[in-house]
């Protein structure tokens, strides 16, 4: 009877110190969490406002579907598909300014401001028709800014271990 008591009653825990200590742990994880986030915004300011933006767009264009005519679907995907890609853009723009510059604010501002030019031409040059050519040429962008997120991870890492 006891150990029944022990898996489901009241007293799970055990005793008062054991659950003061997990409300400690869960707690401290949270504050944790809550650290991190707070840092991943300092550090990547843009990649996670295109990630809000996008996440708010891809709600819109699931719930407004059935209401909307095929060019204003078709315009609201490459909008889509054009801030999916500005998010791998910004996070390899913040990760090349980590690596090259600390604080500049100039060239901070004039490099996004080429990753906003790039992503304005690609999505009115580029993915004019959503055909295969144009998916094709999308996914390869995708690509290359997946790799080379990478590889400046890898070598910011090198960097780091070189210098230790």
């Amino acid at each position: 009877m006891a150990r029944i008591q022990r898996y489901f009653g009241a007293n799970h825990y055990g005793t008062l110190l054991e659950k003061e200590v997990a409300e400690i742990k869960v707690l401290k994880r949270i504050k944790t969490t809550i650290y991190n986030s707070r840092e991943s915004v300092k550090r990547f300011p843009a990649t996670i406002l295109m990630s809000v933006v996008l996440v708010i767009l891809l709600i819109y264009s699931n719930e407004n579907r059935i209401n909307m005519d095929l060019i204003s679907i078709e315009r609201l995907t490459k909008l889509n598909m054009t801030v999916g890609l500005g998010i791998m853009l910004s996070l390899c723009i913040s990760l090349l300014i980590e690596k090259l510059v600390k604080k500049n604010n100039l060239f901070n501002i004039f490099i996004y401001g080429l990753g906003m030019i790039f992503l304005v031409v690609f999505y009115f040059l580029f993915l004019d028709k959503l055909k295969v050519v144009q998916r094709s040429r999308y996914l390869g962008t995708l690509l290359f800014l997946i790799l080379a997120f990478f590889i400046f991870l890898k070598s910011k890492g090198e960097k780091t271990t070189r210098n230790m």
